[in-house]
């Protein structure tokens, strides 16, 4: 199969652990909503994380992308983008986005088309316990409200150098974001 379908996994409330073969590319809206999933790691043939993915999924603590995808999915009728990633995911502590991510953009109407902290309206991801988010240097674009409002004692580990990544990042943040930053990451 190359994709999972709305609400495939929603409810499945004991599952912990799944593996999901590198065929499967995109993934629709709430497919692991509610469950008890720890981890997961994407495909590195990534199209779309899907919108809302792991909604509720209180026992997540990280969440890895494979090197591969460039941008994810898009935005329109469907989350597809990833929007609402992890909200409500209240363990999660490490995010880990593949090195070979270009573009964490917004949609046409302005909404963070892959969302970690809050959305356009003002709605929280409430991922409170996220304490680690790895960007890649790859990325060239870093629109508005795609990471506001994360956890203020989170880490956000750069892969970038702080001269090159600097402008990208001035643009794309939130301004009242005070996050500690470390340039030039290369662990995992």
């Amino acid at each position: 199969f190359t994709q999972m379908y709305d609400k495939v996994f929603m409810d499945c409330v004991k599952l912990k652990n799944i593996t999901i073969p590198d065929t499967c590319v995109a993934y629709r809206d709430y497919v692991f909503a509610n469950t008890a999933i720890e981890e997961f790691t994407f495909s590195a043939k990534l199209t779309s994380p899907g919108g809302y993915t792991f909604t509720n999924c209180k026992s997540l603590k990280r969440v890895v992308f494979q090197d591969g995808p460039t941008s994810f999915g898009y935005y329109s009728n469907s989350n597809w983008g990833g929007r609402y990633l992890i909200q409500g995911c209240t363990a999660l502590e490490e995010l880990i986005l593949p090195n070979t991510l270009q573009y964490l953009r917004s949609d046409s109407s302005g909404n963070a088309v892959f969302s970690i902290g809050k959305d356009a309206s003002g709605v929280a991801c409430e991922a409170y316990g996220l304490k680690k988010i790895v960007i890649p240097a790859s990325v060239t674009t870093l629109q508005d409200k795609v990471f506001e409002n994360v956890p203020a004692d989170c880490q956000v580990y750069v892969r970038g150098s702080e001269t090159a990544y600097a402008p990208l990042w001035a643009d794309g943040w939130d301004s009242s974001l005070t996050l500690p930053v470390i340039w030039d990451y290369t662990g995992n």
